[in-house]
């Protein structure tokens, strides 16, 4: 069977189609597509989503159904986050993609979580002390795990959107800060797991393999370096993404104040996310 998952985020939209034999298999990923449609910069600025984004959002929904009926899709499930969940007419958005073919759930920070983590339940199961730090466009998300259980979680109205947009509260740093002074930086940390985009990108910027870890030291380095980069330099020397080149500093820069504030020296990026934490709990519920 083929199932498929789709992730509307606050930076970009993200659909995954597998292929599935069954829940000992490991599923084969038959297409994957990132649709740079920014809801972030909508909401953070206007409160909502405005129309011509809607378009935009509407003719998505008609393609990924599309998309789906030709790669004969037997289940999926759509999911949106931070940015949709801020959004004045997100109900309203939400009800004409429907319409439009996608049955869209607008989850919380508790579900988008669970479904992360269980992308990554061999890695919590086999590290004792793991941080998991989770940098979205909108928000950031904390978890401490110790021997695969959870110790302690929050999340922070703080991302590389809302900072690029100049919309993060103040005081939502100095309660990041606390939080993790609190209630993480005494704990001895094995390892931090970093989750998105930006991570990922730093680690082929730095030319290293996908299980490589990162220091701090060198994390702080390579924002020093991005950052004396203008954008059109990002695009044509270091070829990235529109949509990557002006948030990565701001999303690099989470990772390094969490990872400072909590005392881990070294963090490691995840290429699992909710998308595939979708599929995972799809595959538990279909097979």
């Amino acid at each position: 069977m083929n199932i498929a998952s789709i992730d509307i985020g606050t930076n970009a939209i993200r659909m995954a189609i597998y292929h599935v034999l069954g829940q000992n298999v490991e599923p084969k990923l038959l297409e994957l597509i990132r649709v740079p449609i920014r809801l972030g910069t909508d909401v953070f600025d206007h409160g909502e989503i405005t129309p011509e984004t809607e378009v935009k959002l509407l003719k998505m929904a008609v393609a990924f159904r599309n998309l789906m009926e030709i790669f004969e899709v037997d289940a999926y499930r759509a999911c949106a986050t931070s940015a949709f969940r801020e959004a004045n007419n997100g109900l309203e958005v939400k009800q004409k993609l429907i319409e439009n073919g996608i049955d869209l759930e607008v989850i919380d920070g508790d579900e988008e979580a669970r479904l992360i983590f269980k992308a990554h339940d061999q890695l919590l199961r086999s590290t004792k002390n793991l941080l998991f730090i989770d940098v979205g466009g909108g928000s950031t998300e904390l978890t401490l795990f110790e021997n695969g259980k959870v110790k302690t979680s929050r999340s922070f109205k703080i991302g590389a959107v809302r900072i690029l947009e100049e919309k993060v509260d103040p005081a939502e740093w100095v309660e990041l800060e606390d939080y993790i002074i609190d209630e993480i930086a005494d704990h001895d940390i094995d390892l931090a797991v970093g989750s998105g985009g930006n991570i990922r990108k730093l680690v082929g910027y730095l030319g290293r393999k996908e299980t490589d870890t990162v220091s701090l030291a060198r994390l702080e380095k390579a924002i020093k370096e991005i950052e004396k980069l203008s954008y059109q330099e990002r695009l044509e020397l270091l070829r990235f993404n529109p949509d990557r080149a002006d948030v990565i500093v701001p999303g690099l820069k989470i990772y390094q104040k969490v990872m400072q504030w909590a005392k881990v020296e070294r963090i490691m990026a995840s290429y699992l996310g909710l998308k595939d934490g979708m599929i995972m709990d799809l595959i538990e519920k279909k097979i």
